[in-house]
């Protein structure tokens, strides 16, 4: 090495030091970030849109904003969670922050947030419900062409994944998975597959068998093609159709979802649910008022768990997936409200025998 090469070699590294003395993160780059925003209204039930629009633009900014992954042209899919209408006493649900399905006013901003990026791109709900069909439960909670004009479409996974039971179909793709914990390969709907920019929805609560349903679960069941593996032609309720017994519902979460992990997520915490998937009473009812987001949906759902008090590694799904994609969860970086100053224990209701 020449006189030249070492003033460079040492100009870098004296610029390397300074970096890290005045920002520590500098080198923490490979540490996921999420974010935690907080409101102080006493209630989520009088959140209004003009504060959740503040919650999820701070989250967002916070977690390291939209503009890396999305560009003008792009095809984005937002994925919710709308699994139901109704609780498990068939009593409706409330349309707005019932701690069960995504609130429909996150996703209008965001997709607001992203058509500023994307005008030219194309903007797509997809979802699949597990109770009626999915347009019904779009309509029901106000996942509208008037409600959100950014959005191109939405699309009722049971419409739009082929003919039942047709692998051979132009609107599934067939992904092989030599790491898959239970099958092999599995097939996806193509539009979702092949979609530039994948953001899950989902919202903060337990489940009876897969402990946290969050921002993996969401997509890993709900977008599940129905052709291929609903309980039934015609319906997107998956049932027994995905064996939900320990631990093989973990391993299809697992397996799904490297089938096409996201690349970013936002999950409704403003009302948040114990006991879920579904609620049994008021008392299911967390009353959290919280938006998170991330880059890393793994992170994501661990530091979830930490705040409804469940370790990320009891969770299996979360356990082999940080080893698939190489993620240390004690090395998360947590912006805005701490764990602790948030945190509120959840209780998981286990299924009768």
């Amino acid at each position: 090495m020449d006189i030249r090469n070492y003033k460079i070699a040492f100009s870098f590294f004296f610029i390397v030091v300074i970096v890290g003395m005045f920002d520590p993160m500098a080198f923490a780059s490979t540490s996921p970030v999420v974010s935690i925003v907080a409101s102080r209204v006493p209630k989520a039930a009088h959140l209004k849109q003009k504060e959740i629009r503040t919650m999820v633009q701070n989250a967002i900014e916070m977690a390291g904003g939209l503009r890396s992954i999305i560009k003008d042209g792009h095809t984005v899919v937002i994925k919710p969670n709308l699994v139901a209408t109704r609780d498990s006493n068939e009593r409706p649900l409330a349309k707005e922050v019932n701690g069960v399905t995504t609130d429909w006013r996150i996703v209008k901003v965001l997709s607001e947030l992203i058509r500023e990026i994307n005008p030219k791109g194309k903007i797509l709900v997809m979802e699949g419900s597990a109770q009626n069909s999915t347009e019904e439960t779009m309509r029901y909670y106000n996942f509208t062409p008037q409600a959100m004009p950014a959005v191109d479409e939405f699309i009722g996974l049971e419409n739009s994944s082929g003919t039942w039971r047709n692998t051979q179909s132009p609107e599934l793709v067939r992904v092989p998975l030599l790491n898959g914990l239970l099958r092999k390969e599995y097939y996806l709907n193509r539009r979702y597959k092949e979609a530039d920019v994948v953001i899950s929805v989902p919202v903060l609560k337990t489940h009876w068998d897969a402990i946290v349903t969050g921002a993996i679960k969401n997509l890993a069941i709900g977008a599940a093609p129905p052709s291929m593996y609903a309980e039934q032609e015609g319906s997107a309720y998956h049932g027994s159709a995905i064996d939900h017994e320990h631990p093989r519902l973990d391993y299809w979460i697992h397996d799904f979802y490297l089938c096409r992990p996201a690349d970013f997520a936002i999950m409704d915490g403003l009302q948040g649910l114990q006991n879920g998937p579904l609620p049994s009473s008021e008392n299911d009812k967390m009353n959290m008022r919280l938006i998170f987001a991330s880059r890393e949906p793994i992170a994501l759902d661990s530091v979830a768990a930490q705040v409804m008090v469940i370790k990320p590694d009891s969770v299996l799904h979360l356990h082999e997936l940080a080893k698939s994609r190489s993620i240390n969860l004690s090395n998360i970086i947590v912006k805005g409200e701490s764990i602790d100053a948030v945190k509120k224990p959840f209780s998981v209701r286990l299924p009768t025998k």
